[in-house]
């Protein structure tokens, strides 16, 4: 009757097991297929002995609604309301009969020569309501419950004889009880279920069962309530409601998102449409509860890759991966996928679900694009190559112009733009010998710089000791260029000016990234240092004009300090 194996079906399961009603499953013929404990409680049968019954033993029947009597084992009698609905289990005809023991509210039929009223027996059950009028809708009793709850609902002070209609003060459900009052006083039985809002703002759900009374000439001469608060089952029926239309709609989710569960021996608890389509595309096999799912993967690759996950899952981590696969038909398909363990009341792991992304588009996409940079990359690169070249060939021809130059100054002009000829050459030879096109390693780029000034200006007969500090400092071409001839002029000035032969002389230079996020630039040299007046901005050289546009191309700021040699302090905010 119910697979307790199905997520669906094992929540109802539940629920019918924790009712706290009666519950009993039955044939068509009365035979009893399944009863609950509150089922085995209520007539003293255990749940064996209630499967050898038929529910005609106990006095039920398939009526909607009905009461019936029961003697127990012990003699203890037992009065039940119970009703049937009709249910199916595979287009085969079922019973679900709920049973609720109203023993303790049943009316005592007291015989009467004069006006033969039936009286109830008065009882204070903290789960029901009870009370009786009369043919003219006044109190004939009720019960201190229902007293309390028309305080709570009405703000009502009932009273015997009083009229019940005076005491509910909306009107529409005032014509709706009153209507319902007639129809009992005509022979019908009544069973509602009714929402109220309490003075406190509270919502409440009582369920409502009414009879008519009748006196020992069967005349009907009053009705008879009994309301149970049911606002806790209520609440849990809506949950119920909400999980499984939640249920509902991870089954019918969309196309592109394929879920499914199985338990800790892999065997399938859940799959949505989705993920059965995929099953089916992808390795023409077709998923089944209780199945385990490595049977229906043939790739034996992706099936130890899966199981991989899956134990990890079970394990209680939670899991992201993107796996290629290549399906039977050759197509090479991305999904993306998060696992997560499923636990049980306790913590215990009982299983994973597997949400699943098809995202073979997104990578396509993704691979084209990749294959795009790399192809802009490679002619960047080649573009980088090409200036180096042209740089060189610029090179060599003012060195052949130099070799036909006999005024020194003229030569020395030449060299200087020769050297920062070389410096931008440089920078573009190391773009195109690097890993990133965007950035320079300016710790690399300035050592090469260093060796390559050295070389040029062969300082022969001068003993220069060179100290250099780096950090790692990337910078893009638009502040590695004037960073760069900044360090030329100020090298190839020290080179040239600040030692003698025979001498032994200092040259420091350093950058460095200060706890401001700018990046001090220092070129010191012990030499004689420069008079005060070339220092300015004003002053007439090229290379103090160079190097204040540099420094101005950068945002940055210069500083001259002419003691034991010349120290330029350059700082600037990398961009």
């Amino acid at each position: 009757m119910i697979n307790k194996t199905a997520p669906l079906d094992r929540i109802l399961f539940s629920f019918m097991f924790h009712n706290e009603n009666g519950i009993i499953v039955s044939d068509e013929d009365g035979n009893i297929l399944w009863a609950n404990p509150e089922s085995c409680r209520i007539y003293g049968y255990t749940t064996d002995e209630m499967s050898d019954l038929s529910i005609g033993f106990f006095g039920l029947s398939l009526n909607t609604v009905a009461i019936s009597d029961f003697s127990k084992r012990d003699g203890q009698k037992v009065t039940v309301r119970h009703s049937a609905q009709t249910t199916y289990c595979d287009e085969t005809p079922s019973y679900l009969i709920t049973l609720i023991d109203i023993t303790a509210v049943k009316p005592l039929a007291i015989s009467r020569k004069q006006e033969n009223i039936n009286t109830p027996v008065k009882t204070d059950s903290a789960a029901v309501n009870a009370w009786s009028i009369d043919s003219n809708f006044n109190y004939t009793f009720f019960n201190e419950n229902h007293k309390a709850a028309m305080k709570e609902i009405w703000e009502a002070e009932i009273s015997l004889g009083s009229h019940i209609l005076d005491y509910i003060g909306d009107s529409s459900y005032k014509k709706q009880v009153e209507a319902n009052y007639i129809k009992m006083l005509r022979g019908k039985s009544h069973r509602s279920v009714d929402h109220f809002t309490n003075q406190s703002g509270e919502e409440k759900y009582f369920e409502n069962f009414g009879h008519p009374i009748r006196n020992i000439k069967d005349e009907i001469t009053g009705i008879m309530f009994y309301t149970i608060d049911v606002t806790g089952k209520t609440e849990i029926e809506k949950r119920l409601n909400l999980t499984v239309s939640l249920l509902e709609s991870i089954v019918n989710s969309p196309e592109d998102i394929h879920i499914h569960s199985v338990d800790n021996e892999y065997r399938y608890m859940f799959f949505n449409n989705a993920h059965k389509n995929s099953m089916e595309n992808t390795w023409q096999t077709t998923p089944e509860l209780g199945r385990n799912i490595f049977e229906l993967l043939p790739d034996p690759e992706h099936r130890k890759r899966v199981k991989l996950l899956y134990d990890r899952s079970l394990k209680g981590e939670i899991l992201t991966d993107v796996s290629e696969i290549i399906d039977i038909h050759g197509n090479k398909k991305y999904y993306s996928s998060i696992s997560a363990p499923i636990k049980g009341p306790e913590g215990e792991i009982a299983g994973i679900t597997i949400f699943i992304l098809n995202i073979t588009e997104r990578m396509s996409a993704e691979q084209k694009t990749r294959k795009s940079l790399e192809e802009k990359e490679i002619l960047l690169k080649e573009i980088h190559h090409r200036v180096t070249n042209n740089i060189q060939m610029i090179s060599s021809m003012i060195n052949l112009q130099m070799d036909n130059v006999e005024d020194k100054n003229a030569r020395h002009i030449l060299e200087d733009s020769l050297s920062r000829i070389n410096t931008m050459g440089l920078i573009h030879k190391t773009l195109y010998q690097g890993d990133d096109l965007s950035k320079i390693n300016m710790a690399e780029y300035c050592g090469n710089l260093l060796d390559s000034i050295l070389e040029f200006y062969h300082p022969d007969g001068k003993k220069i000791k060179i100290n250099s500090q780096f950090d790692d400092i990337q910078l893009d071409i638009h502040q590695a260029i004037p960073v760069g001839l900044i360090v030329n002029e100020l090298v190839t000035n020290s080179m040239k000016y600040a030692f003698t032969v025979g001498d032994s002389g200092v040259l420091s230079l350093s950058m460095t990234a200060g706890q401001n996020g700018k990046i001090h630039l220092q070129v010191k040299d012990n030499g004689p240092g420069i008079p005060e007046n070339l220092s300015s901005a004003g002053s007439n050289s090229l290379g103090l004009k160079l190097l204040n546009i540099f420094t101005s191309q950068l945002g940055g700021t210069i500083e001259f300090t002419s003691d034991s040699g010349l120290t330029v302090d350059i700082f600037f905010q990398p961009s």
